[in-house]
């Protein structure tokens, strides 16, 4: 992962920590009273409270209705899919099959928003240890069933909506 990456997000768990050590002492102040009531603000506006209607993609502990086998199985199904059509974008499909993938390990995020983040007008998660991992393991069964159909039936060519169809050898990727 890239550095920088690591040091924005060292910077935010040792935020977190000192929020969780600032709350066993004031038992009025939290995380939520800081994000969430109004209280900091980016050019002085007031954070607003996350919409969960809005965020879709945002992974938050639930119950599953996969086993680990049957996501493993739905993550090839669906690169082989995408091999096969070669449409290789992101879709929603693929969004909420990773989200629900990565919620299996997530912390309750409806009801504690320490481990969001607002910027640029938008929520986001930040990823747990175990959800980091949950991420590289979902795209590396992803990658490696584009690169085991690429070694059965050759180089293929994938439709990104943004440039155009263009080609491409997954084999030599890393």
């Amino acid at each position: 992962m890239d550095p920088e990456i690591l040091a924005i997000m060292d910077a935010l768990w040792k935020k977190c920590d000192m929020y969780k050590e600032r709350d066993k002492k004031d038992k009025k102040k939290s995380i939520e009273d800081d994000l969430m009531g109004g209280v900091p603000a980016f050019n002085n506006m007031p954070v607003p409270k996350p919409n969960w209607n809005e965020l879709n993609y945002v992974p938050t502990k639930k119950n599953v209705s996969m086993s680990e086998e049957e996501f493993e199985e739905a993550i090839v199904a669906l690169a082989l899919k995408n091999a096969k059509s070669g449409n290789l974008d992101l879709t929603h499909e693929w969004y909420k099959l990773q989200t629900d993938y990565i919620s299996v390990v997530s912390p309750d995020r409806k009801a504690a928003s320490e481990m969001m983040i607002y910027a640029q007008g938008k929520w986001s998660a930040v990823f747990t240890p175990e959800e980091q991992a949950r991420v590289s393991k979902f795209g590396q069964i992803y990658m490696e069933t584009l690169k085991q159909y690429e070694a059965e039936h050759g180089q293929f060519s994938y439709n990104n909506s943004k440039t155009g169809s263009k080609s491409i050898l997954l084999n030599t990727l890393a």
